[in-house]
């Protein structure tokens, strides 16, 4: 995938923070990286936010994986 510098950037470090967290940790650390995105006048593409919602899946078990995906589910 073809991602902007700073973005991927931003994607880098949210990936570090999100290391061996759960979903329930995961969720304000994503707030705040949209915070953060958000201030850097960046915006994600829907693609773009998937994924690195899969990127993020991979360290996860699987019970958090699943309940991610509900909750995607129920977003989009």
């Amino acid at each position: 995938m073809n991602i902007d510098e700073k973005k991927m950037k931003l994607i880098n470090e949210f990936m570090n923070m999100a290391k061996g967290r759960t979903s329930e940790e995961i969720l304000p650390l994503i707030l705040a990286v949209s915070k953060k995105s958000k201030q850097m006048g960046l915006s994600f593409t829907k693609e773009e936010t998937l994924y690195l919602i899969e990127q993020t899946k991979k360290e996860m078990p699987e019970k958090d994986r699943a309940r991610v995906d509900m909750i995607l589910n129920m977003m989009l």
